[in-house]
């Protein structure tokens, strides 16, 4: 046998167990990173609403989106939902101020939601749904999903 093999050697195949291992692994890998990256991408769009770093208002910043800024409400939803759905331990999160959603499909955007406490003090109001308002509109509510959306 010669001191230095030149022969090409040949890759090991794996086993059908350590397939299917390094398959769970990366399916089971990849799919908390998506659950994770949804959930951060999700909250980046939040903030950028309800707590904007270059100093928007969310009034001006759903004003930008005009008859679609319904979307932004009807899209968090959903997400929400999913999240919710995938993880047991999401909490949906709550808008800090009332809003409407307009028939045309533009958001108004109102007050800070507060509650009194027994105690006197103010806290902020979780909230969660949205439906439909008598005058046609949409409005956030404590309850659970979109009941109507704008008609366009």
């Amino acid at each position: 046998m010669p001191l230095i093999d030149i022969t090409p050697n040949t890759p090991i195949e794996p086993t059908k167990e350590q397939k299917l291992n390094e398959t769970k692994s990366t399916i089971k890998n990849i799919s908390k990173n998506m659950f994770e990256t949804i959930v951060k991408r999700h909250q980046f769009v939040w903030d950028m609403i309800w707590d904007n770093s270059r100093g928007l208002t969310p009034q001006e910043v759903v004003d930008a989106f005009g008859s679609d800024a319904y979307e932004l409400f009807v899209f968090s939803l959903n997400i929400q939902t999913l999240l919710a759905q995938a993880n047991i331990n999401y909490s949906f999160m709550s808008t800090p101020n009332e809003f409407v959603i307009n028939p045309d499909g533009t958001v108004t955007i109102g007050e800070l939601k507060v509650t009194e406490e027994p105690s006197g003090d103010i806290t902020e109001e979780p909230s969660g749904d949205i439906t439909e308002e008598p005058s046609g509109g949409i409005t956030e509510e404590p309850s659970g999903g979109i009941t109507e959306e704008p008609s366009m």
